[in-house]
């Protein structure tokens, strides 16, 4: 069981490769539903919710836990999933774009790292430019993908230079569907 945020390509890949079950993570009913009918995710948690936690959320989709998680917000929803996460499970962090709107004494580190510790499991950090020499073949592959249309993508642009600093917000409020792009 793969968890991601709404970094559909992840899960999309993996659903792709074998993954038996996908989960995605994302804020709002809207995009829940954009990546279970468009990007076809077994299962999405609208970490947004009042009513429930993200844990709880983990805990009824996932309920014997999750294998894999790619992280790119960090956090709370980073916790959660190390607690759902199960025996030698396996996180991949991305990013923390939770973390980036908050002063330097605002952020935090996680409270739970010894979940790591008890189930055997494993954290690494995920660099692209690590990856720079695979690069032509990893587009040749996603743009065979897109094509084909077994992956799907969304776009939130917004129009104008002058709108560039309107574009970043939307994307740490969170309001944008997909990749928050700027036409210049």
């Amino acid at each position: 069981c793969l968890s991601v945020e709404l970094h559909c390509t992840a899960g999309q890949l993996a659903k792709a490769r074998g993954a038996s079950r996908v989960i995605g993570i994302a804020g709002g009913a809207d995009k829940c539903k954009w990546l279970t009918e468009v990007a076809g995710f077994d299962a999405a948690i609208d970490y947004k919710r009042k009513d429930v936690t993200v844990a709880q959320q983990l805990r009824q989709v996932a309920p014997d836990g999750i294998d894999l998680y790619f992280d790119n917000v960090g956090g709370d929803i980073l916790e959660a999933a190390l607690s759902s996460l199960r025996p030698l499970g396996r996180v991949v962090l991305c990013g923390a774009v939770s973390q980036y709107d908050k002063r330097s004494e605002e952020v935090r580190g996680i409270r739970n790292v010894s979940e790591l510790v008890m189930k055997g499991g494993r954290m690494e950090g995920f660099l692209i430019l690590q990856y720079a020499h695979m690069f032509k073949r990893a587009t040749q592959e996603l743009a065979n993908m897109h094509k084909q249309g077994t992956l799907r993508s969304a776009e939130d642009v917004v129009h104008g230079f002058d709108n560039l600093p309107h574009a970043l917000i939307r994307l740490l409020e969170g309001k944008n569907l997909g990749k928050q792009l700027c036409k210049l």
